[in-house]
C-alpha cells in the first residue's frame, strides 16, 4: 500500500507548531481503531473527493478513546483534506496533554486511512483542590472538563499549557458563582528540593482563618489535641496542610498515648458563616479518628550489635514489658542507644527498628537491626579564631587527643561548658562558636574545626 501522499506546504504549515507528519509507516502497537458510523456531511463541508474510511490513534495510556475522538472531531465518511487533518492534530496538541502529536495518512481504496500518534508527558501528578470550600471536588472537576476536555484530575508535570486552561476554566466557574479570589496552581512536595508529588489548585487573596479543630472518635485528651493542632488554628485553611497535621502532629499525639496505629479521615472543613459563603468569618476543621488498639511494650530484639551487648542496649531503652508503648519514650530510647554508640566512637551507627504488632494481646515488640559502622578516632584539630589567645585556650580545652577514640559525649560537654570557659579565660565574653566534623571513612578518623564568630 503506498503511504503518505502529501504536498510540501503541509510540512511548512506544521513547522514550529509541535506537530509532525510521519513520512512512512512503522510497526505500531496499541493502536486504537475508532469505529464510528459514517455521518452525512455537515453544512459547508465538501461532499466530493476522498473520504475518511479509517481513523486510528496510538500512544495514549491515560485517556479514553471517546475523549480523544471528541477532541479530534473527525468522522468516518468525512471529506479529507490537508487543513482538516492539520486542525485535528492541532486540537490534540493544544490540549496540553501530549509532548508530541503526529499523523500519517494513506489511500485505502477510494478513501483514506488516517493514523494519529501521540506521546504523553512522562509524569502526570494528581491535583488537590486545596481551599475551594464552596464546592465539592466532583463539581470542580466537571467545571474544568467542560472547557478542558482531557482534564481528569491529573496534570502533566513541568508543562503549563493544560494548567493554564484549567485555571481559566475554574476562574470562569468561580466568577459565575460570585466567589472572590484568583485561581492558582502550584506544585506540592514533601520538602525543600524534593520532587513534586501533586499540584495544589487553590484561590488566593481570600482569608479563611481556621477557628478551631475538632477530632471525633476517641482520646487523647483535649490538651494534647490542642497542642498537636496549634499550628493549624489561626492559619488560613489549606487541605494539604490539614492532611499533613493529621499525618504528623495528630498521629504522634495518639502514638504518645500508646495508640500506635490511629487512622484519620480527610479533614472536613466548614464555614463559620451559617450561609456557607463568607470564608473570612472563619473555618472549622473536623476529623474522624479510629484510635485502634492501645499497645503495651513486649520487648526488643537486637541484631548487628558488637560494641554493646543486647542486655546493655535493652537497659538504655528503659521501657519495661507491660508498660504502655509510648512513641515519645520509644524514640528517646533509640536516642540513648545512638549516644551510647557515639560515646564509643561509632558516630555513624544506624538503627532500623521494625515494630511487630500482636493485636491479640495488644502488644508490640521491636526488632532492631544495627549497622555500627567504623569506630572513629580523633584526627587533626584546628581552631579558627581572630584572637591568638582565644585559639590557644580553645585548643587546650578540647578534650580529645589525636588518635583517641572519638567520644561524642566529650564533644558535647565541650560545647556545653568547656568552650565557654576557654573563651572567658581569653577575655572573650560574647562570641558564638561551633564544632565542625570532617569524617574520613578510609582512615576512620575525624578532623575537627572549632570555628568562632565575633
Amino acid at each position: 500500500m503506498p503511504w503518505l501522499e502529501r504536498a510540501s506546504h503541509i510540512l511548512s504549515a506544521l513547522r514550529g507548531s509541535g506537530l509532525r507528519v510521519l513520512a512512512a509507516a512503522a510497526a505500531l502497537a496499541a493502536i486504537l481503531l475508532l469505529r464510528v458510523a459514517p455521518l452525512p456531511a455537515q453544512e459547508g463541508e465538501a461532499a466530493s473527493g476522498p473520504k475518511i474510511e479509517r481513523i486510528q490513534i496510538q500512544g495514549y495510556r491515560r485517556f479514553s478513546s471517546e475523549d480523544l475522538a471528541a477532541v479530534l472531531g473527525l468522522r468516518l465518511g468525512q471529506a479529507v483534506n490537508d487543513s482538516l487533518l492539520n486542525a485535528a492534530a492541532s486540537r490534540l496538541a493544544q490540549t496540553g496533554a501530549f509532548r508530541d502529536v503526529s499523523y500519517e495518512f494513506s489511500r485505502r481504496g477510494d478513501g483514506w486511512s488516517v493514523r494519529f500518534v501521540v506521546v504523553e508527558f512522562p509524569e502526570f501528578l494528581p491535583c488537590v483542590f486545596d481551599n475551594l470550600l464552596w464546592f465539592e471536588d466532583a463539581d470542580l472537576i466537571a467545571a474544568a472538563r467542560a472547557r478542558v476536555s482531557l482534564f481528569n484530575g491529573l496534570l502533566p508535570e513541568g508543562n503549563t499549557a493544560m494548567q493554564d486552561q484549567v485555571i481559566a476554566a475554574l476562574q470562569q466557574f468561580l466568577d459565575a458563582h460570585h466567589v472572590a479570589g484568583s485561581v492558582a496552581i502550584t506544585p506540592i512536595s514533601r520538602g525543600l528540593g524534593a520532587k513534586p508529588e501533586s499540584y495544589s489548585i487553590h484561590v488566593t487573596d481570600v482569608p479563611m482563618p481556621v477557628l478551631r479543630v475538632e477530632v471525633k472518635g476517641g482520646p487523647p485528651d483535649a490538651v494534647a489535641l490542642g497542642e498537636a493542632t496549634r499550628g493549624l488554628v489561626g492559619s488560613d485553611y489549606s487541605r494539604h496542610f490539614a492532611v499533613r497535621v493529621a499525618e504528623t502532629a495528630l498521629t504522634e499525639a495518639y502514638q504518645d498515648e500508646g495508640y500506635l496505629q490511629p487512622k484519620f479521615s480527610e479533614p472536613m472543613p466548614s464555614f463559620q458563616d451559617p450561609a456557607g459563603k463568607d470564608a473570612s468569618q472563619g473555618v472549622i476543621v473536623r476529623y474522624l479518628v479510629t484510635p485502634g488498639l492501645r499497645y503495651s511494650w513486649a520487648g526488643v530484639g537486637w541484631s548487628g550489635n558488637h560494641a554493646l551487648t543486647a542486655e546493655e542496649l535493652t537497659k538504655l531503652v528503659a521501657v519495661l514489658p507491660g508498660e504502655l508503648a509510648r512513641r515519645n519514650r520509644t524514640l528517646a530510647g533509640w536516642d540513648e542507644v545512638r549516644e551510647a554508640f557515639a560515646h564509643k566512637g561509632y558516630i555513624t551507627a544506624r538503627l532500623d527498628p521494625v515494630p511487630q504488632f500482636d493485636d491479640q494481646t495488644a502488644s508490640v515488640r521491636f526488632e532492631v537491626n544495627l549497622a555500627e559502622g567504623p569506630q572513629f578516632h580523633m584526627g587533626e584539630l584546628r581552631v579558627d579564631d581572630p584572637s591568638e589567645k582565644a585559639a590557644k585556650e580553645l585548643a587546650a580545652a578540647w578534650p580529645l587527643q589525636r588518635g583517641a577514640v572519638f567520644d561524642a559525649a566529650a564533644e558535647k560537654e565541650f560545647l556545653r561548658s568547656g568552650a565557654g570557659k576557654a573563651l572567658a579565660r581569653a577575655g572573650v565574653t560574647s562570641r558564638q562558636y561551633r564544632v565542625e566534623r570532617d569524617l574520613h571513612h578510609d582512615t576512620a578518623t575525624v578532623n575537627v574545626l572549632i570555628r568562632t564568630n565575633q
